[in-house]
């Protein structure tokens, strides 16, 4: 990487961490560019530059966030350990994320949470689907997803489901129902002819 190419990702790296504590403390719209700026030691203009707005940079913070967990689940799923274990696995690292708090990227404050919400459902709608069909292959050749049942089809299942646990009941429920419906959503599509 060259010196340029350098100082442009600490710039975004310095912005995307300045905006997060910002964002922490005030809340979103209480937030200033002009703040995120002096807190970052840049420019506005460059802020504007990298994200657009504020709203390019909460969604990219939130992205930053979303790429973490989705490698943690290929790497899961890549690994060499039985299909049981990897559903364990990835069972138990999903309800982490769900159940960590209402909200996994920010403290938000009132109002905040919707808008979160929404970003990241627009940003799983097409990352999201590239983890599930991963899920699928790897499932049906290990032989553990039924081959019978068509990818769309459980693609679109899987993605229904996201959508129930992106709910604001599905959030404020127990900590057992949430397990127990992503157990649903895990183990509903096992082939037991196994």
């Amino acid at each position: 990487m060259n010196g340029y190419k350098k100082r442009t990702e600490q710039k975004k790296a310095s912005i995307l961490k300045s905006a997060r504590v910002l964002f922490n403390q005030n809340g979103i719209d209480e937030t200033k560019i002009i703040e995120i700026a002096k807190i970052a030691e840049v420019s506005p203009v460059s802020i504007y530059n990298y994200f657009n707005s504020k709203e390019g940079l909460l969604r990219a913070l939130i992205e930053e966030e979303l790429d973490k967990s989705i490698q943690m689940y290929n790497d899961i799923l890549d690994s060499n350990m039985p299909f049981e274990k990897k559903l364990d696995n990835i069972m138990n690292l999903k309800n982490y994320h769900l159940t960590k708090n209402n909200n996994i990227f920010f403290t938000a404050k009132t109002g905040d949470s919707k808008r979160i919400n929404k970003i990241y459902e627009d940003i799983m709608n097409y990352k999201g689907k590239k983890v599930y069909m991963h899920f699928i292959k790897v499932g049906k050749n290990e032989g553990y997803i039924n081959e019978n049942i068509d990818n769309q089809a459980l693609l679109d299942f899987m993605m229904q489901s996201f959508q129930i646990m992106s709910q604001d009941s599905y959030k404020s429920n127990s900590a057992d129902y949430k397990k127990d419906l992503l157990s649903l959503f895990l183990y509903g599509i096992l082939d037991y002819k196994k």
